[in-house]
């Protein structure tokens, strides 16, 4: 009896895990739940291809990431045969420790996503190279191309991408006399502003003219121009932005950190001049997200500096008019009259040199590149393919989206403009950007918030440019 009592347990047990594993969802591997098969693809993954889009469905199922997640994966699975888990893993300096203990533990995935400072990892051999063939590799954007390259070899391949614009708000143009009812520059306003295009500035000196008339006619209420970030390791992406059209940046040829530079001075300079116009304690907002719904979305401020996501955030906002918010090109320095932008959140997918699956690692990055997914992530997330013959595709110019989408594609169509990238550092990464948040700060924010003095730039430019360097170089 207790002989069949001890099998007829055995036997329920293994039904019950032969029921688990026949309900497991390709997603399975969250908070540590390592449910993973030994025939399973293992991807590290990110936004908009999101690991635990199974279970934002069962909370929200309408969830457009997670059923263009879903839809991929199933495609994915049903053309090739090979089961994908995805896991999330975090982003930025989070992604970097994550990947850092991995390779330092022998636990790399088979596809790992990743930023600008991919090219740390590329360097030092942990990606296998990518033969994703001539026709791929031919139609792979020029820009991110050659991020994802090392010593003439591919080993990571972007499958979005994304830039900066400048987010206009017209209804406090509107409310201030700058444009008429129907969003048209009003003509008082031109004839006193003789070649100023307020709903695209071609310059930042035509910006500042409009964004210090706007503080002035709003500062009884709070409002102003402009809003400029001082929000940790978000304020270093955006002040790229205005580095980048100086002719400036982060690094030197030799890749060193190079702050004190005339590019970057004028760039500095216009922060500065731009801030003094900003809303009132603005610049003390502790995200992006903080400060447009304070300001950007309360009609306080007329502009920022910012990805795609401001807009997004906008059409979701209950009260908001979506059409109240729409992106142009960054403006120009006069002394440099070049276009210019930064790589922001470009998703580089690599395969591990350690990975047993090379071969459907290489199908799962090649159907990341396809039509299909780069136009989903067009249509559903306004990601920027990464594809030159998806941004020139006659299916997504005859899209939704498409209008505002080709704002930020500029970059990647228009060949008089250079673009950045952000910097990747080895060593004390996490610390570098300390002390640059430490520079934002004085560079932002008054010494004497009543006197409205600042601390002279040469002095914080240098002292930054010390510190960072300095960390960079293990000190």
């Amino acid at each position: 009896m207790k002989t069949m009592k001890k099998w007829i347990l055995l036997a329920l047990a293994a039904l019950l895990c032969f029921m688990l594993a026949a309900c497991r969802s390709e997603d399975d591997f969250l908070n540590n739940n390592e449910d993973v098969d030994e025939d399973d693809l293992l991807v590290w993954t990110v936004d908009p291809i999101v690991g635990n889009y199974s279970a934002r469905l069962k909370t929200d199922p309408g969830d457009k990431r997670a059923l263009m997640t879903r839809d991929i994966v199933k495609k994915f699975q049903d053309d090739t045969g090979v089961s994908v888990v995805l896991k999330n893993v975090g982003w930025g300096l989070e992604l970097q420790k994550q990947l850092r203990n991995a390779i330092a533990t022998g636990t790399m995935p088979d596809v790992t996503v990743g930023e600008q400072y991919i090219n740390v990892m590329q360097q030092n051999g942990h990606f296998a190279p990518l033969d994703l063939g001539d026709d791929l590799l031919n139609k792979l954007s020029p820009q991110l191309k050659a991020q994802g390259s090392y010593d003439g070899k591919l080993y990571s391949a972007a499958v979005s991408t994304g830039s900066f614009s400048l987010t206009v708000n017209k209804k406090v143009l509107r409310d201030n006399g700058i444009l008429t009812a129907q969003n048209a520059v009003d003509p008082t306003w031109q004839a006193a502003h003789s070649g100023v295009n307020p709903l695209a500035p071609v310059y930042w000196d035509d910006l500042l003219t409009i964004c210090q008339e706007l503080k002035t006619k709003m500062s009884a209420s709070g409002g102003g121009g402009i809003l400029l970030s001082n929000t940790t390791e978000g304020s270093s992406w955006r002040a790229l932005a205005y580095m980048a059209t100086a002719g400036g940046g982060f690094l030197d040829a030799k890749g060193d950190v190079k702050l004190d530079t005339a590019e970057n001075a004028e760039a500095f300079a216009m922060m500065r001049e731009l801030v003094k116009t900003a809303p009132a304690n603005s610049i003390d907002a502790a995200t992006e997200n903080a400060m447009w719904d304070d300001y950007l979305f309360k009609n306080k401020a007329a502009y920022t500096v910012e990805g795609i996501d401001a807009i997004v955030m906008a059409a979701s906002k209950s009260g908001v008019d979506k059409n109240d918010y729409i992106a142009a090109e960054l403006p120009m320095f006069k002394s440099q009259n070049k276009k210019a932008n930064v790589l922001v959140g470009s998703g580089y997918y690599s395969i591990a040199a350690t990975s047993t699956k090379k071969g459907s690692a290489l199908k799962f990055v090649k159907f990341l590149l396809s039509d299909f997914v780069q136009l989903k992530m067009a249509t559903v997330d306004m990601r920027i393919p990464s594809m030159t013959n998806v941004i020139q595709s006659d299916e997504l110019k005859n899209s939704e989206v498409y209008p505002t989408l080709s704002v930020f594609m500029k970059p990647f169509t228009d060949l008089s403009y250079t673009v950045q990238t952000y910097p990747a550092f080895e060593d004390n990464a996490s610390e570098v950007w300390e002390k640059w948040d430490v520079f934002t700060g004085a560079l932002l924010k008054p010494e004497d918030k009543t006197a409205g003095t600042y601390k002279p730039l040469t002095a914080i430019v240098n002292k930054a440019q010390a510190d960072m360097y300095g960390k960079q170089h293990g000190g």
